[in-house]
């Protein structure tokens, strides 16, 4: 009898467990559906409820590394379950869509913490990094996330364009030719690689990716500010006016389109215009002010010889 009543209560226990276990996948499936719907915090709301039921907080103890005070998870935090890493990486996004790239970080740190040997991690705090202009550390995590895996097409992306703002156009190259290879009917891989030849100067390899891009996704922004410059670059400013021109109406923040823009209006002459994209430009990336001083210089110099 006394047999029986264990197994029952092990039975119930256990059932118990498998129906937690249920109703937090389904918290966590909502919380991924409202990150969608763009819902960010209430996506933040329901991660962090997934993560206080796969987590539990202990007192630390000196001679366990497991909750040494410089752990990602923090002080006296232990995971119960590995399935914390996908809660982690989700409320990490939502923090990003937020612009809170500090808290976005440490979530990230903690998915890697809980699963070293997925690529997600790395993969999105080196996006982060990367919008922090944090290139050397954005490009080791992007590194790490192609050793685990090979065929991770959006690391070898973002490898890519960290190498483009580095000024590596060749090596840029090459990471868009594999990302292409492994995802061929994303638009978005079409205009990086073209960004990239535009820099090589190999001008009819950069249009024809344009064209590609812009045939897959007819309304991808990056692919019209693209474009743009590289018809500024071939000396068609009111062209590029025109692709620009669509490309800040379908992306209004983009602050390279602006300064594209603005250089091509003061190509044809238009002050006032190129003043206020560039103006606007400066306000939305404060970064790029020693770029557009460059490219102030070389309108000069071209103004100069013509």
């Amino acid at each position: 009898m006394q047999r029986r009543s264990i197994l029952l209560i092990t039975a119930l226990l256990l059932l118990a467990v498998s129906s937690s276990a249920q109703n937090t996948q389904n918290l966590e499936n909502l919380a991924w559906e409202k990150l969608a719907a763009g819902d960010a915090d209430g996506a933040i709301a329901d991660f962090t409820r997934v993560i206080d039921r796969l987590t539990r907080i202990d007192k630390p103890k000196a001679t366990s590394e497991a909750f040494a005070p410089s752990s990602p998870l923090g002080e006296g935090v232990r995971v119960v379950e590995p399935a914390a890493a996908s809660a982690f990486l989700g409320r990490g996004r939502a923090y990003v869509t937020k612009r809170q790239l500090n808290e976005a970080t440490s979530d990230f740190d903690r998915a890697i913490a809980v699963a070293p040997a997925e690529p997600g991690g790395y993969f999105l705090r080196a996006t982060v990094r990367l919008s922090l202009k944090q290139h050397r550390p954005a490009m080791e995590d992007y590194d790490r996330a192609i050793k685990l895996d090979h065929r991770h097409a959006p690391s070898f992306a973002g490898r890519g364009m960290t190498k483009l703002e580095l000024g590596d156009a060749k090596g840029a190259l090459a990471d868009y030719d594999r990302a292409i290879a492994l995802d061929p009917q994303n638009a978005m891989l079409y205009a990086h690689r073209a960004d990239a030849r535009r820099e090589l100067r190999n001008a009819d390899g950069s249009w024809a990716d344009y064209e590609r891009a812009l045939k897959l996704q007819p309304d991808l922004a990056l692919a019209f500010r693209g474009r743009g410059a590289w018809w500024l670059q071939v000396g068609e400013p009111v062209k590029a006016i025109e692709d620009l021109d669509r490309a800040i109406k379908l992306d209004p923040t983009d602050e390279r389109a602006y300064l594209a823009r603005g250089m091509a209006h003061l190509r044809i002459g238009d002050k006032v215009a190129g003043e206020k994209d560039l103006a606007e430009s400066l306000r939305l990336g404060p970064h790029l002010a020693a770029e557009i001083a460059a490219g102030r210089k070389k309108l000069e110099d071209w103004t100069g010889k013509s």
